[in-house]
């Protein structure tokens, strides 16, 4: 009788601690799960971490640039809202479809003078004033523009922007002028040309608000008889460096 209640009593110590024992046995799987887990998640990590820099040291060593960011003011497609002046009223500046750069739109500024100043503006926002309307061109570096020039010509073709105001075309919100020829030595070769001007060259007097810019000029000089045309088209700013090429860059309408 006492070897059984001997027994008996182990059986029950016995009992009593398996329930512990599955209980621990539990906690120890759940640890080990979560080592797991983690080890996976850092595992990952470090893979993605060694992919981004791999792929940014192809991407450095390739020579490619950032994007180029740019706006377009004037297209004739997806920007194709504005209005024009000329000087003399017997020349015109208006959008057509024979000749153009891309799409299906260009400007034709049509001319015919002698020994006068000749000259024509667009505005992108039809001459809407107000210091709250105008394109923002803080952050890029250039104006650029596509350029096509037909017929007889003679004199210096100059550029410059404008910018908003409560009233229009007030001495300070006019940038200095520039020769195209300067930055397209080709421009009367009767071939179309991108014009990249840097914003730096047309530096502005006190006053001039490069957040609300509306207008560019072009104005010729002539000192014998001049008839022709000249096309613009695709008129923008863009952040490229002068060396980058044209063609990688998304585009923004105003």
């Amino acid at each position: 009788m006492a070897g059984e209640a001997f027994l008996s009593s182990i059986h029950r110590e016995l009992g009593a601690s398996r329930p512990k024992r599955q209980a621990d046995r539990t906690a120890c799987l759940v640890h080990l799960r979560l080592s797991a887990a983690r080890i996976t998640v850092m595992q990952l990590s470090f893979i993605t971490l060694s992919l981004l820099t791999l792929g940014l040291h192809a991407w450095a060593e390739s020579g490619q640039s950032a994007p180029i960011k740019r706006i377009i003011v004037w297209d004739g497609e997806a920007a194709n809202f504005g209005a024009g002046w000329v000087n003399p009223t017997t020349s015109t500046i208006l959008p057509q479809t024979a000749v153009v750069h891309s799409g299906t739109t260009a400007l034709e500024f049509k001319f015919k003078g002698s020994s006068e100043w000749i000259g024509a503006g667009w505005n992108w926002f039809k001459f809407k004033t107000g210091t709250s309307v105008g394109t923002d061109t803080s952050a890029m570096r250039n104006l650029s523009f596509w350029i096509k020039t037909d017929g007889e010509f003679g004199g210096n073709l100059r550029v410059n922007l404008l910018c908003n105001g409560d009233k229009l075309d007030t001495p300070e919100e006019h940038t200095v002028k520039v020769e195209v020829l300067k930055y397209c030595p080709k421009l009367f070769d009767g071939e179309w040309h991108e014009v990249v001007i840097p914003l730096a060259d047309l530096y502005q007097i006190k006053g001039f608000n490069p957040r609300i810019l509306s207008e560019i000029h072009f104005g010729l000089t002539t000192a014998k008889a001049v008839d022709g045309s000249i096309f613009v088209d695709d008129i923008g700013f863009d952040d490229r460096s002068i060396d980058a090429p044209a063609k990688a860059a998304p585009r923004a309408s105003f």
